[in-house]
């Protein structure tokens, strides 16, 4: 499998910023007593964003404990209210992450 471009958490912040125009804040502490924090957040409507490394390396998201800890990470971000959105470096790219984000902007103000 051919390397792929590791997605740049700044440049995609200022990207949300300039094409869906809200703030995204990078390692968003999300939870009141455990020191978890998304790789990106944007708190106003609620969407935490994973950058999920070492897919093919057998990181540590890949790894047993690793992935138990992540799930019980993304479970606590969910119950507390947040939509967490998953990326991989080698699956997706930023085009992939805009779209969800604007899915989901459109989704909450239909159901309003």
């Amino acid at each position: 499998m051919a390397k792929s471009k590791k997605i740049n958490p700044d440049i995609l912040k200022a990207i949300i910023k300039q094409e869906i125009g809200v703030n995204a804040i990078l390692e968003n502490k999300f939870h009141p007593k455990r020191d978890w924090k998304s790789d990106l957040a944007i708190p106003s409507i609620m969407i935490a964003i994973e950058l999920e490394g070492g897919v093919w390396t057998r990181g540590r998201h890949t790894r047993g404990q690793g992935y138990i800890d992540d799930c019980t990470k993304y479970n606590a971000c969910a119950v507390l209210g947040w939509t967490v959105l998953r990326y991989t470096h080698s699956g997706h790219g930023i085009g992939d992450i805009l779209k969800d984000i604007q899915e989901i902007i459109k989704n909450r103000t239909n159901d309003k």
